[in-house]
């Protein structure tokens, strides 16, 4: 279409005058360029969001956006980019970078740290997955368990799931109770539990706050462990999707 408008527009009496070359390049330039350039520019930004990219990749494209909308980004000038960029991170890494004892206070900075923390967590889900990989070598393939709900558990039930691998193999080892870690009883026979019951039925809350990262780490590992391939696939795969 555009052709045929180009080429009637250089048509005259004496026949087809095209012009020069830069000529020619200034009217294809113009024909094909966006209306509103710096709109779009600014609308991509606005809705834009980091995803599954790396946080390098995802400064790097705001930078683009950032450059074509206009935006200001010269320090002490740069807020409305600081609020937008910021917008776009995931929430777990923006939550992060707030929550660094040194908040940034410019744009660049707050490109440094998201790199910066997002670099972090990514080198250590790889980790993550190599140990577990490495322990699961030659081991039969784990099986999946199947989750239901129900309305009438019994409230009585050890809730062992409150124990790391550690703790659980040692108490295994010493025949000691799961809940009072005492020798002697089994936690279903367990008299401190069977008194604690008599006053309330609710069953024992651990709480994580008091235990240690590595601790915490080698709960969420057993958990995966005894969910299975499949159900860690799919807990792996929602993680990454919402940046934790």
């Amino acid at each position: 279409m555009w052709k045929e408008q180009f080429l009637s527009s250089k048509q005259t009496a004496e026949g087809l005058k095209l012009g020069t070359r830069d000529g020619f390049l200034k009217e294809l330039k113009k024909a094909f360029e966006e209306v509103d350039a710096p709109g779009n520019a600014l609308w991509k930004i606005k809705t834009m969001k980091q995803g599954s990219k790396t946080a390098e990749d995802h400064v790097n494209e705001f930078k683009l956006f950032a450059k074509s909308a206009g935006l200001d980004i010269s320090q002490g000038k740069d807020i409305a980019a600081r609020d937008y960029f910021s917008e776009t991170l995931n929430r777990p890494l923006r939550r992060k970078i707030l929550e660094d004892q040194n908040p940034p206070t410019t744009l660049e900075e707050w490109y440094s740290k998201a790199i910066k923390y997002d670099t972090q967590y990514r080198r250590n889900q790889n980790i993550f997955g190599r140990d577990r990989g490495s322990r699961n070598e030659g081991r039969p393939k784990a099986r999946g368990w199947t989750f239901h709900q129900t309305s009438n558990r019994d409230p009585n039930a050890m809730d062992i799931d409150a124990l790391t691998v550690e703790e659980r193999a040692e108490l295994m080892r010493k025949g000691a109770c799961f809940f009072c870690r005492n020798v002697g009883h089994r936690a279903t026979d367990c008299p401190k539990k069977r008194n604690r019951n008599q006053g309330s039925s609710s069953p024992p809350k651990t709480n994580w706050k008091q235990k240690t990262p590595k601790e915490l780490a080698t709960h969420i590992r057993s958990l995966l462990d005894e969910a299975g391939t499949e159900m860690e696939a799919e807990v792996r795969k929602i993680a990454e999707e919402e940046g934790f």
